[in-house]
């Protein structure tokens, strides 16, 4: 229960904050604590803990954040990574777009207008990036699966090219496959890298690193319980 009650204090903003300072910009931090306040939500219902009983304070933060992220959409579809301005980043509307889709998934209800278009934007700059960044196009691919329309063509030709991809692109490509039900391919694919994702997780943002170390490997624990659960193959490494 103290775990929880931990959690819920960074989620919901109260006094504790163990000590940490946010460094991201405020539409980072907002669909971070969206996909963080989802998850909570849906630990609460499968448990007795201290998250069930906050459920009106998740849903109350949840709806809060969609309506922020449905504001700072720009009208091309598109979100900017500081959350201001008219010039959008293809990989900060990917992270947008793949928060929405984690609330839709769990019921919350998502303008029309809004997830259409930020479903086509992230469409389009697919073929905005270059074809031998693999890890830039699992990180659009996987915002869409998150969203109902992922591409498993796409993810196939992803995972053919697996041994160049980065540790943070396999666990993009592991998320978006196991969302497409590919459980058995996304297995796979993080088996083959657990050895080199324990060490880094390597590649660049808008600006030249797309994953720190730890949000690689948060990304990697993410796709393994998501996939672990129905492989043996993972169960044995």
């Amino acid at each position: 229960a103290q775990m929880d009650s931990s959690l819920l204090d960074i989620v919901l903003g109260t006094d504790a904050h163990c000590g940490f300072l946010r460094y991201a910009s405020p539409l980072e931090t907002t669909t971070s604590d969206l996909l963080a306040a989802l998850a909570l939500e849906k630990y609460g219902r499968s448990t007795r803990a201290d998250a069930a009983t906050a459920a009106p304070q998740l849903a109350s933060r949840i709806r809060s954040a969609i309506g922020h992220l449905v504001s700072a959409q720009l009208d091309n579809g598109s979100w900017t990574w500081t959350g201001s301005g008219q010039n959008g980043d293809r990989y900060a509307s990917a992270r947008c777009l793949w928060a929405l889709g984690a609330a839709n998934a769990a019921g919350y209800k998502i303008p029309d207008d809004t997830y259409d278009k930020g479903i086509s934007y992230v469409q389009s700059q697919l073929t905005a990036v270059a074809d031998d960044d693999l890890e830039g196009k699992a990180i659009l691919l996987q915002a869409l699966a998150e969203a109902e329309h992922g591409d498993f063509s796409l993810a196939n030709r992803l995972y053919r090219g697996r041994s160049t991809i980065s540790p943070a692109g396999a666990a993009y490509l592991a998320l978006a496959l196991a969302k497409m039900d590919h459980v058995p391919l996304a297995a796979d694919l993080l088996a083959s890298w657990k050895p080199a994702a324990r060490k880094a997780g390597i590649a660049a943002d808008h600006r030249g690193s797309r994953a720190a170390d730890v949000e690689a490997q948060a990304l990697y624990g993410l796709a393994l319980t998501r996939a672990a659960a129905t492989s043996s193959k993972l169960k044995e490494t």
